[in-house]
């Protein structure tokens, strides 16, 4: 199990002028492929990461973490990706 926690965001995210329209369009992409849960809380999540707010999350997909992490990143947060062995057998 993978958890992107979202520890601040950057006031000035990316080095060129469309970054934002970009990154925007690629979050709502990539959480609708690799989300795990409620079209409606995949919409909430979205809501909350464009208020750039501060969470920890828990509901992408194992093989789509590294790609929601680094659009997160494009958008300026700083972002943890960490993994726990719960749920794996040896």
């Amino acid at each position: 199990m993978g958890t992107l926690t979202i520890k601040g965001w950057d006031e000035h995210p990316g080095d060129w002028d469309d970054a934002d329209s970009h990154a925007n369009a690629e979050l709502s992409k990539r959480l609708r492929s690799g989300f795990a849960g409620s079209p409606a809380a995949r919409k909430q999540l979205e809501r909350d990461i464009r208020a750039r707010k501060t969470m920890v999350i828990t509901t992408i997909r194992p093989e789509h973490l590294e790609s929601v992490r680094q659009v997160l990143e494009t958008m300026g947060a700083d972002v943890v990706l960490s993994f726990s062995d719960e749920g794996f057998d040896d």
